[in-house]
C-alpha cells in the first residue's frame, strides 16, 4: 500500500519485498505531471512473473543491456528471471564444453539466418540453435554471479536453465558419442542411456549450482524429437525414456536441495 497525504508519502508492507515493490511504485507516481493525495493498494496475482532469456554477451554493452533490462522487470514489479547456461558459461570441470561451444557458434553465426537454414535443411525435425547465447561467447563464473547478484539485490530470482536431453548441441560438440542420433553431423538430442551421460551432465549441474546457489533449476526438455534411436533406446517405451530422464534429474537436483523445473510441452 502505498498512501500519499500532504507531501507525505508512506510505503506499507509485510516484508522487505512488499516494501521495495511499494517504493518503485512510488518512483512511477512521481513521474506524473500532479501527485494527489491518495491510498493505493496492489497485491500479486500471480507468484511468478518475469522472462526468460540467454546470458548476455560478456562485453559491456552486453552487461548494461543486462542490467537495464533487470532494472525493467524490477520496475514493473517482477520477480523472475530465468537464463539460459548451455556451453555459455565457463566450465572448469569440463573445459572442453566451452571449447566446442566457441567454435560451433563461430561457424554457426557466420551469417545471418544461417541457424536457421541448418536447422530446417534435414528429414527430421532437429531443435532450434540457440547460438546467440551468450553473444557466442563464453562468461566467466566470476561475471555470472556478478550478474546474479545485480538481480538479487532487486529481489529477483534467478533460475539457471541447462538445457538437458533436448538441446544439447553444447555438450554434443565434443562427446559426439552421446548423440541420440549419430548420423546427425550437428547432433541436439542426447541419449540418456549411454553410461557417459549423467556422470557428464551432472559434474555441469554442480557447477551450475555452485555458481547460482538456487532455489529450483530449470533442466529445459522442450522440442525432444529424437526419441528411442540408438541401439541403447531403440524398442524402449517413449515415454518412460522421458519420464525416466526427468526422474535422474530432478532426484540428483533434489539432493543438493534444488526444485525441478520443466517446459510444459
Amino acid at each position: 500500500a502505498v498512501r500519499i497525504d500532504g507531501g507525505r508519502i508512506e510505503v506499507h508492507a509485510p516484508c522487505e519485498l512488499g516494501r521495495f515493490h511499494g517504493a518503485m511504485e512510488v518512483l512511477r507516481m512521481i513521474e506524473q505531471p500532479d501527485i494527489n493525495d491518495r491510498l493505493a493498494y496492489a497485491s500479486p496475482l500471480v507468484k511468478l512473473r518475469g522472462l526468460k532469456i540467454y546470458l548476455p554477451a560478456p562485453d559491456e554493452a552486453g552487461f548494461t543491456a543486462f542490467r537495464k533490462l533487470v532494472d525493467f522487470l524490477a520496475r514493473y514489479r517482477c520477480n523472475f528471471l530465468m537464463i539460459e547456461i548451455g556451453g555459455a558459461m565457463e566450465f572448469k570441470s569440463h573445459p572442453e564444453i566451452n571449447q566446442g561451444w566457441l567454435e560451433y557458434c563461430k561457424f554457426m553465426n557466420e551469417y545471418s539466418g544461417k541457424p536457421q537454414k541448418i536447422q530446417h535443411s534435414f528429414d527430421w525435425n532437429k531443435n532450434s540453435i540457440h547460438t546467440t547465447n551468450g553473444g557466442g561467447k563464453v562468461l566467466t563464473q566470476k561475471q555470472v554471479k556478478e550478474l546474479i547478484a545485480y538481480c538479487r539485490e532487486r529481489f529477483i530470482e534467478v533460475v539457471p536453465e541447462m538445457p538437458s536431453l533436448s538441446h544439447c548441441d553444447y555438450l554434443l560438440t565434443r562427446h559426439p558419442e552421446l548423440a541420440e542420433r549419430p548420423e546427425d553431423p550437428y547432433p541436439d538430442t542426447a541419449c540418456p542411456n549411454h553410461p557417459g551421460y549423467y556422470p557428464l551432465l551432472f559434474d555441469l549441474f554442480e557447477e551450475i549450482i555452485e555458481v547460482f546457489r538456487p532455489k529450483r533449476m530449470h533442466i529445459g526438455h522442450d522440442e525432444y524429437y529424437s526419441i528411442g534411436l540408438c541401439p541403447r533406446c531403440k524398442g524402449l517405451d517413449a515415454a518412460e525414456i522421458y519420464a525416466g530422464d526427468i526422474r535422474r534429474c530432478s532426484e540428483f537436483l533434489k539432493s543438493r536441495g534444488v526444485a525441478t523445473m520443466i517446459w510444459g510441452e
